[in-house]
């Protein structure tokens, strides 16, 4: 009992000290040091940071990597809340643990609403996805995207915003238990296009043949039809892999484009590339 109260102490105490650090960052040391001259809290101790470090890929996916798993732990005792009240019908009988997490994450999320700085927009993507079982054989998914982010958190400023409108169509066709075919199309359309790193409308297709339950092997083509400053380039990729329950491990070759990648709202900068791939893929 004396563990369990010392834990609640320790978790209030930390909550207050997120609180003051956000007032802190909002209106002590603010100055124009950020991505288009945005304003940044605790400048002079960021500014040395950043100098020191430099900028470097392995500090994004460290941070990528924490954020995710942040919002994966949420998301957990979300469901776990979840199904207590659908079984017990009355939340009431939800442990009060998980209640209090879930005002916590509340919270969180209304200071962060609140303290948000900049009107600035550096990203938004909006889905909407259909899936539809044929028959018994045959299974479609059908996907809207639309995604627009600002060049600037990329190093380019003098562009404009890239809006782009992304179309997704993936049929699965089973053959027998251990064996199907997959054939998917992706077409993205937008009207920017800014020769070495937006290059206008894209074109992807790619088949997929599974088999022995859990092997795959798979040809792919991605290619730059709507580039209209330079050269229009096929991306072959042939692949070689092997899935586990929702684990994914590939084998590729081929060429990778460089560009904007951007998954579930975080976007990064990647090079051009010709080779062999590892790819190792899990989800949750």
């Amino acid at each position: 009992m004396k563990l369990k109260k010392k834990n609640i102490i320790i978790s209030i105490c930390l909550i207050i000290l997120s609180v003051i650090y956000t007032i802190l960052v909002k209106y002590v040391d603010v100055a124009p040091i950020g991505p288009k001259a945005s304003s940044v809290g605790f400048s002079t101790l960021n500014k040395f940071v950043f100098n020191f470090l430099g900028r470097s890929n392995i500090w994004y996916n460290i941070t990528e990597v924490l954020g995710m798993i942040s919002i994966l732990i949420a998301l957990f005792y979300a469901l776990i809340g979840l199904y207590k009240l659908i079984k017990n019908k009355s939340i009431l009988k939800i442990d009060k643990e998980i209640i209090i997490l879930g005002i916590f994450y509340f919270v969180v999320l209304l200071v962060y609403l609140f303290f948000k700085v900049g009107e600035d927009l550096y990203f938004e993507e909006v889905n909407v996805e259909i899936n539809k079982k044929i028959n018994k054989d045959l299974k479609l998914n059908l996907m809207y995207s639309y995604q627009s982010f600002n060049p600037v958190a990329f190093g380019h400023p003098e562009e404009p915003m890239v809006y782009a409108n992304i179309f997704v169509a993936d049929a699965t066709y089973k053959i027998n238990k251990r064996n199907s075919l997959r054939g998917e199309v992706q077409w993205l359309l937008t009207e920017q296009n800014y020769g070495e790193w937006a290059k206008g409308d894209w074109l992807q297709l790619t088949a997929e043949y599974n088999f022995a339950g859990k092997w795959f092997f798979a040809l792919s083509d991605q290619w730059n039809y709507g580039n209209e400053n330079g050269e229009k380039v096929h991306y072959y990729n042939v692949s070689l892999g092997s899935t586990y329950n929702t684990t994914r491990v590939a084998l590729s070759y081929g060429k990778q484009r460089d560009g904007i990648i951007c998954i579930g709202g975080v976007c990064r900068e990647v090079p051009a590339s010709n080779g062999l791939f590892v790819t190792i893929s899990s989800s949750f």
